[in-house]
């Protein structure tokens, strides 16, 4: 059972008694999908690179240094050969070494320490990328259940093809696209992406998923900051409003928690909510501007079916998810796919037969909120699958009404306004 954080810890700098208590859990569960031992800091940096880079490209994951396979605490030797501090700032400038320059693309880790009987174990927290796959030293890598191996190029084109399945319309050759549309597009996609991120913040609690709900936040401000220095932002008259979001979401995203009665927890969820505000007032703003084509149309259109197909194909595995100790990728696939279906229910439609809105947000709500530990939790005797299985229901059937709809042939009148 993983730990609540609401207002009862700090969120960067855990107890002692919490991660000693988090640690025990992961060694009864041992090693897994996202659980991963290391007797020491490797020799070999390759080592520690790509368990980073796997559970980068597959789902959120712990490495813990110190602790070895078979469950044993052993402790990290470098706090044995020099003090406590120091070795702390050793092994921090390490790590951080590696994700710059050893893991590509770059990727933010948290790092905790853990006494545990005058030991010390060192904690890394991997966020799952927001890009579809992570290489160390050049090498792509994924999680597989208990070990981190080197990603088959049909595995490589699997997650690629998964990742710009939402981004088919931006991905666009440059001279097929307004740039003035395009910058839009990818502008509004940002801002939906915190629309979805912070409809069920209260649920988002619990780790793994805050790790991964900071992270994800930080991610979107650092590109809507991006576009704010964009020459469009300035002719549209948005740059300073864009920067403002995303200082603001990045400043949110190293939000600290205190044990202090809820009052910084209280403070996160007015920040987080003043910050919703501005985005929701400036989404329609954006999406009077936009006017997709024809060719717009049917690249939607394939967006759609692609990833309800998506839908279909993960849930219909779900028993082969669970038999295989896999959970954690079924669960990052919803998470993911609630991003995917939330942009789309945000792109505007000039064609009213066309107008999904409705049931492309809903999809995106009941896939956000399935996606979560309160459903996905390592307890025994729980099991996710039937936890979920009647909201995915209620998605499923949503999306086939989609679906039947979609896969006839429109006849798109390129006079309408």
């Amino acid at each position: 059972m993983y730990m609540f954080f609401s207002a009862n810890a700090k969120i960067k700098s855990m107890s002692n008694n919490q991660l000693r208590e988090q640690l025990k859990k992961d060694i009864e569960r041992w090693e897994c999908q996202e659980v991963e031992f290391i007797e020491d800091y490797p020799s070999n940096a390759r080592e520690l690179a790509k368990e980073i880079a796997a559970f980068a490209s597959s789902n959120l994951g712990t490495i813990y240094l110190g602790v070895d396979n078979d469950g044993n605490i052993k402790g990290v030797e470098a706090f044995r050969r020099m003090d406590e501090q120091r070795a702390k700032d050793d092994i921090q400038n390490r790590i951080s070494n590696l994700t710059r320059d050893a893991v590509r693309p770059y990727i933010t880790v948290k790092i905790d320490f853990i006494e545990v009987n005058n030991k010390v174990v060192v904690k890394i927290t991997v966020p799952k990328g927001d890009e579809p796959i992570y290489y160390a030293y050049e090498a792509p890598y994924i999680r597989n259940l208990t070990s981190s191996q080197p990603a088959t190029p049909e595995k490589v084109k699997e997650l690629h093809m998964q990742y710009f399945l939402s981004r088919e319309i931006t991905e666009r050759r440059p001279k097929e696209v307004d740039k003035t549309q395009k910058f839009l597009l990818d502008l509004l996609m940002q801002l939906s992406d915190f629309q979805i991120l912070w409809f069920d913040h209260e649920t988002r609690v619990v780790n793994p998923d805050l790790d991964q709900m900071l992270y994800d936040m930080r991610t979107t401000g650092e590109i809507v900051s991006r576009l704010a220095s964009d020459p469009i932002a300035e002719e549209e008259g948005l740059s300073r409003e864009l920067q403002k979001i995303g200082d603001s979401l990045e400043r949110l995203s190293r939000h600290q928690f205190y044990i202090d009665g809820g009052k910084s927890w209280q403070a996160f969820k007015e920040r987080g909510s003043e910050i919703l505000q501005i985005v929701e007032t400036l989404m329609p703003r954006i999406s009077k501007r936009m006017r997709l084509t024809e060719d717009d149309f049917e690249a939607f259109k394939n967006m759609v079916l692609g990833n309800i197909a998506e839908i279909k194909n993960h849930w219909h595995k779900r028993k082969l998810y669970s038999e295989s100790n896999e959970l954690p990728l079924l669960k990052e696939h919803l998470r993911r796919l609630a991003y995917n279906f939330n942009r789309l229910a945000n792109i505007p439609s000039q064609f009213e037969e066309f107008d999904f809105s409705l049931e492309l947000g809903k999809i995106a709500k009941i896939l956000r909120e399935v996606s979560s530990v309160k459903y996905f939790r390592p307890s025994i005797g729980f099991d996710p699958i039937k936890a979920i299985t009647s909201q995915m229901d209620e998605c499923l059937s949503i999306a086939e009404k989609m679906d039947k709809r979609l896969s006839k042939s429109y006849t798109i009148n390129s006079s309408t306004p």
